[in-house]
């Protein structure tokens, strides 16, 4: 919301609600969220727009959640992270015409607004924006499909190539290029949703053009096989993903180590799926005795799984605390 002057401790009060009140205690997130949305203004805007999030994501309160991102759309029109909200209430109430019309006009204004950004000097979050129109495209193409309504690509192609093209995901604030991962593997998802082809290819072309490194590519490409139902391909993307990420000198993320471990369970691969946690988990304990931040809920996710598998428990250890 640029150009918004709110003062800093209360933006400071709306995202310590917004993010750590709302992990540990929703009801709590919920009050703190209603008292600086009486503030008024645009600190109510931001704060009824967090409330109404909460109400959807962790309390599964629809109604409450609609009432909210209404308000703020009657203090906002046009806002695109409300239409957005309110267009996935609608959904989750099985409003589905409705819910598919908030979605098209959500995809209708962000293009609009991305396509007055060309040629410009971009603004600040200009890529946060493409990876949300990427995002708002995919879920309205899962709508139609559930619904039997197989539809086009609901994006300008175009645009998306000029995103690519501009370098927008170059940033030193993502150095690990997982922004490129993201916008790379939401566009194959959506282009297999709408019946296109041409995927590897389109991932191969990335690759070669410097927006993903050779682990990415192949994380990205075993996810369009899994789309695709080939169990075995997707499982063995993941395989080379892994290795070339080490030959790198990077780790795994423990969602990476769990998702390639659920493929190589899913072909017959047992020794190896487990394999791949134990050697996950290691990698937290290394990187917490090289003094580096360790990822404690991606531990415990690990540590889940392999006792879900029924062994390998000795090599994670208990948490340190």
């Amino acid at each position: 919301m640029d150009g918004i002057d709110i003062p800093e401790d209360v933006l400071d009060e709306i995202r310590r609600a917004s993010f750590e009140t709302r992990i540990d205690d929703p009801q709590a997130a919920v009050r703190a969220l209603r008292k600086l949305a009486g503030r008024g203004g645009q600190a109510e805007v931001l704060a009824r727009g967090a409330l109404a999030e909460v109400y959807l994501d962790d309390l599964g309160d629809y109604d409450a959640a609609e009432h909210e991102f209404r308000r703020v759309l009657e203090m906002a029109p046009g806002l695109h992270a409300a239409r957005l909200g309110l267009a996935r209430v609608l959904r989750e109430e099985g409003r589905f015409d409705d819910a598919e019309a908030g979605y098209c006009a959500v995809l209708d204004g962000m293009q609009r607004d991305l396509e007055s950004f060309r040629g410009r000097e971009l603004p600040p979050g200009v890529e946060e924006m493409v990876l949300t129109l990427l995002e708002t495209g995919l879920e309205l193409s899962a709508l139609r499909a559930e619904r039997g309504r197989p539809a086009p690509f609901p994006l300008d192609q175009p645009l998306l190539a000029w995103a690519a093209q501009e370098r927008l995901f170059d940033s030193e604030d993502d150095p690990a290029g997982d922004d490129w991962e993201r916008f790379h593997g939401s566009w194959a998802r959506l282009r297999h949703l709408t019946g296109q082809g041409g995927n590897i290819a389109a991932i191969d072309a990335a690759q070669a053009a410097g927006q993903l490194e050779p682990w990415q590519a192949s994380f990205v490409k075993s996810r369009v096989r899994e789309d695709e139902g080939d169990a075995g391909a997707a499982a063995e993307e993941a395989r080379r993903g892994l290795e070339a990420k080490l030959a790198a000198g990077g780790s795994w993320r423990p969602d990476e180590a769990l998702r390639a471990a659920d493929l190589f369970a899913s072909t017959g691969q047992q020794a190896l799926a487990a394999d791949v946690l134990r050697r996950a988990g290691e990698q937290i304990e290394q990187a917490r005795a090289a003094g580096e931040e360790a990822d404690e809920d991606g531990r415990e996710a690990l540590r889940a799984r392999l006792e879900a598998m029924g062994g390998g428990l000795v090599a994670l250890g208990k948490p340190k605390h």
